[in-house]
């Protein structure tokens, strides 16, 4: 996890993000290591991913370990699913999940994945 001095913690706070609340290098946040594996056709994806900044005012991961550089983990929000991949912030992704919750620690239901050429649900994606 990437160590910050403390007086960055409050420099990003807003009226929907509190660091010392939502940000793991800060003291907060629920989950803070997240490790990603099961996929039949996103390999380069498994790893340990840690909080590394965020998309669109929520938390996102960065992957330390995955064979496939600048992985990350996040939000949209205008399609309710998290997603990882190499297009942080973006719509471009690997494996994908629907959760209008907004909350990856109480995610229920199936990743999808890409093979390639259409989308398939994968139940051994742990996540």
């Amino acid at each position: 996890m990437a160590l910050y001095p403390s007086y960055y913690c409050e420099s990003y706070d807003d009226d929907d993000f509190t660091a010392a609340d939502m940000c793991c290098a800060c003291g907060g946040g629920t989950r803070c290591d997240i490790i990603v594996s099961g996929t039949s056709h996103q390999s380069g994806r498994h790893g340990t991913y840690r909080q590394s900044g965020s998309c669109d005012d929520r938390p996102r991961w960065k992957c330390d370990d995955c064979s496939s550089s600048d992985t990350y983990i996040w939000y949209r929000e205008s399609y309710s699913r998290w997603y990882i991949g190499n297009d942080v912030c973006e719509g471009s992704r690997g494996m994908e999940i629907y959760d209008p919750d907004e909350d990856l620690t109480a995610v229920s239901g199936t990743w999808s994945e890409w093979p390639g050429s259409e989308w398939q649900t994968n139940s051994a994606i742990s996540v």
